[in-house]
C-alpha cells in the first residue's frame, strides 16, 4: 500500500545526538521557571496548545509559560520522559515527551483521583533543530492525556499500533 513513498528517516546511527536530546528533556522536567524552561526555544518557536489555540514566537509563548510557573505549574509536580524521538538528519528530529504529573515523593499521580482539574498527564510532539552544536525547540503540540479515549473510537484489537518507546530511527 505504500507504493513509492520514500522512508525520510536517517538510516544512520546517531548516538551521540540521542544523548543530547535526552539531555533536552531531561533539563525541562527539572526546570523551576519558564526562563529555564524555554531557555532552548528558539525565537520564531510555534506551539499549538490543547484548547486550539497556535502561539507564534517566543515573546507570546515565554508570557503564557511565565503565568503557569507562578500559577499552576507551580504547585504541580511534573516528571518528563522522552517516549520517542525520530531523526530524519543530524539536525533535525522529531520527539513525543510525557509529562507526567508527580506527587512529592516523585509518585506518578492518579488525575482522575484529584479534585484540582490543573492536574494531569500529556503527551508532546516537539520539533527540534540543532544550530551550532545546540538543540532548539523550532515547534510542538502537547496533548492532555486522557484513559481509554481513543478505546472508544478504535477498539485496542483493531489498532495497528503499538507503545511508543525511546529509539533511534535505524
Amino acid at each position: 500500500m505504500s507504493g513509492n513513498r520514500p522512508n525520510v528517516w536517517s538510516s544512520t546511527s546517531h548516538d551521540r545526538e540521542f544523548e543530547e536530546i535526552e539531555a533536552f528533556v531531561t533539563l525541562l522536567g527539572k526546570s523551576i521557571d519558564a526562563t529555564d524552561f524555554n531557555r532552548q526555544f528558539a525565537n520564531d518557536v510555534v506551539w499549538g496548545s490543547p484548547s486550539g489555540y497556535v502561539i507564534s514566537g517566543f515573546d507570546e509563548l515565554h508570557a503564557l509559560h511565565q503565568r503557569f510557573f507562578t500559577g499552576a505549574m507551580k504547585t504541580n509536580l511534573s516528571r518528563f520522559t522522552l517516549v520517542n524521538l525520530v531523526l530524519y538528519d543530524p539536525c533535525l528530529a522529531v520527539v513525543h515527551v510525557r509529562r507526567d504529573a508527580i506527587d512529592a515523593e516523585d509518585r506518578i499521580i492518579d488525575p482522575a483521583a484529584q479534585p484540582d482539574p490543573l492536574i494531569f498527564h500529556e503527551i508532546a510532539m516537539y520539533v527540534l533543530v540543532k544550530r551550532d552544536g545546540t538543540w532548539w525547540l523550532a515547534a510542538g503540540q502537547n496533548t492532555p492525556i486522557r484513559a481509554n479515549l481513543l478505546d472508544r473510537v478504535v477498539p485496542p484489537e483493531n489498532m495497528n499500533s503499538r507503545e511508543l518507546v525511546p529509539r533511534v530511527a535505524a
